[in-house]
């Protein structure tokens, strides 16, 4: 079963390469560029227009995620001043909200954003929602689409939308009771003790977020989304949950909680800890392909709790759903997966050096035990002749024999 990169492509595999500083196939950033200064195109909000010094966005979201009919492009021509130091605006969420640009899905009370990330440590870049009619009309049902670059690590950011019905609330936690891909596989968000009945607050004051990116916490078993190009489809190398693995459903419980008396002592239920630091702030649909979810090595840590003495009953349900689409060209998949066929390659290349080293070494034993073989033999053999001819020698005559009979 494909479930594993190394499954999938190849058992020495290392997907880790596949950073967010990686550069795409005509040597550009394939992904937003976030906080990062660089050399690319950038866009304003036209609709209504918004002054490139409040608002801007990098070429890339401009042209993965965003309604372009909005959007026009910024020239240094008519903005000197800037002479190409911006930002993207796209981690804005609060901001751009009141723009109806859409960095996270609003749903029910809860918060739920895509980031883009690096396998080995806390890197990563923010993605948005698409803004099609399709994707928006979905975000009402609560089903979050995101494009999302073929062979990319990529995580999940739930909390409290803090324009919601619950961030006044500071008694209201959220615990995400089921997380399922299409294809079935399930993913387990523990702490460090393997347990799962933890709770995160939902109040918008000393916020808290839970960040995903694994299919078990602590392991390396990192979510990995990949988009086959046409020659993989044509041969039959796609995997075997293409176009369900890409969505992920998400059951998130609302609870309550009740101190017990007399005053908490910190011991039974544990809740999640703050993590506000990945960006909860700050159907197919036509056009897109699909995709898959595959694990891959990575860092990933287990959920940081502490224990609180107090009862969380259930009040309330919100039902999330995760559709990750791909806009990659075909160059660009057949780009990647030549970059992992190379590695393949060249490991394979590896493997047989050694294993030719390593016949050689066999060899140069063979040869040595065949030395050592011929001169045992020749022992053997001289001791052989030796005793033969002790026996020829002791072979007496008849007459010889005589005299050592006895005389009567």
């Amino acid at each position: 079963m494909d479930k594993s990169t190394t499954q999938h492509y190849h058992q020495n595999v290392d997907t880790t390469f596949f950073t967010i500083d990686l550069k795409d196939n005509v040597g550009k950033r394939r992904c937003c560029m976030a906080k990062n200064h660089g050399n690319c195109k950038w866009y304003g909000l036209i609709d209504p227009f918004v002054h490139p010094r409040y608002l801007t966005f990098c070429e890339y979201c401009y042209k993965n995620y965003l309604n372009k009919s909005r959007f026009y492009e910024i020239t240094y021509e008519e903005y000197p001043e800037f002479n190409g130091r911006y930002n993207c605006d796209s981690s804005e969420t609060d901001n751009i909200l009141q723009y109806k640009l859409h960095r996270c899905l609003n749903y029910n009370g809860v918060r739920l954003n895509v980031n883009r990330c690096n396998a080995l440590d806390q890197q990563y870049v923010p993605t948005m929602g698409l803004h099609n009619e399709e994707s928006l009309e979905a975000m009402k049902k609560g089903i979050f689409i995101c494009n999302m670059g073929s062979c990319s690590y990529w995580e999940f950011v739930l909390g409290a939308d803090p324009n919601g019905k619950y961030a006044e609330h500071s008694n209201k936690y959220f615990k995400i009771e089921r997380c399922v891909f299409g294809d079935g596989r399930e993913v387990k968000i523990t702490n460090s003790l393997g347990n799962t009945e933890f709770f995160t607050k939902l109040s918008k004051y000393n916020r808290q977020t839970l960040v995903v990116n694994s299919y078990i916490s602590g392991k390396s078993e990192r979510f990995f989304f990949v988009s086959p190009c046409k020659k993989e489809k044509d041969l039959g190398l796609d995997t075997s949950h293409a176009n369900k693995s890409n969505i992920l459903k998400l059951t998130v419980s609302i609870h309550e909680r009740i101190d017990n008396e007399p005053p908490p002592v910190y011991r039974g239920i544990t809740r999640g800890l703050n993590n506000d630091t990945r960006g909860c702030d700050g159907g197919t649909t036509r056009g897109f392909g699909g995709g898959s979810n595959l694990s891959a090595h990575g860092n990933s840590s287990y959920v940081k709790t502490n224990t609180v003495d107090a009862k969380f009953p259930k009040i309330d349900e919100v039902n999330i759903t995760v559709q990750l689409v791909c806009t990659d060209s075909n160059e660009e998949k057949e780009y990647n997966i030549n970059l992992i066929n190379e590695q393949i390659k060249e490991k394979k290349f590896r493997e047989l050096q050694n294993l030719k080293r390593k016949r050689i070494e066999i060899e140069d034993d063979i040869e040595i035990l065949k030395r050592k073989k011929s001169e045992i033999d020749k022992q053997i053999e001289n001791f052989d002749d030796y005793n033969r001819h002790q026996i020829i020698n002791d072979n007496s005559t008849h007459e010889e024999q005589d005299g050592f009979l006895m005389n009567f």
